[in-house]
């Protein structure tokens, strides 16, 4: 069993991960700093507690976990990402891979439209889940406010697996990599 551990932008978004990624695979999966939050990862002290963190532990893999707050043909968005991500995964001399979510977590919800109304009770229907604009908003507005951040890894559960996998492309690098 590997250890993975994930790093992220908030506890929400790597604990939803991880149960996210135990549906298929049967790991170990750690939160990282996980009392760090958003912007928090883009300074000096979040390297800093990342590289006490990685020497404290021993993880065999790494999974950073971003929200790229736009669009994937936003190139000026994703090069900042990337390049946060690249300077973060030198501190880690295993590998590293990054999940980088078209806008936020949420948008992972709509890759399983079928998963998602049977938990809401909805009758949607969404052809492209990287296409919807703030997807944690239209969550909470399509759910009545039903959808709650904090219960997010209890929600996403009860997605299936291969659903989110066929329909949302930035999960894919990690599919191929974990499956190996």
């Amino acid at each position: 069993m590997m250890r993975v551990g994930l790093i992220g932008e908030n506890p929400n978004d790597t604990e939803s991960i991880a149960n996210l990624l135990s549906l298929k695979y049967n790991h170990q999966y750690i939160s990282v700093l996980k009392r760090r939050k958003g912007g928090q990862l883009d300074n000096a002290k979040f390297t800093a507690l990342l590289e006490i963190e990685l020497r404290n532990n021993n993880f065999d893999l790494l999974i950073f976990i971003r929200d790229l707050d736009g669009f994937e043909n936003e190139a000026d968005k994703v090069r900042v990402r990337e390049k946060w991500f690249a300077a973060n995964k030198l501190h880690f001399k295993k590998d590293s891979l990054f999940l980088l979510n078209i806008h936020a977590l949420e948008s992972i919800f709509f890759s399983d439209i079928v998963s998602l109304n049977k938990i809401f009770n909805l009758k949607l229907n969404f052809s492209n889940p990287l296409s919807i604009n703030n997807p944690k908003k239209e969550l909470i507005r399509v759910t009545s406010e039903r959808y709650k951040e904090n219960r997010a890894a209890d929600y996403i559960s009860k997605l299936d697996y291969n659903a989110v996998l066929k329909n949302y492309k930035p999960l894919k690098d990690i599919d191929n990599y974990l499956k190996v």
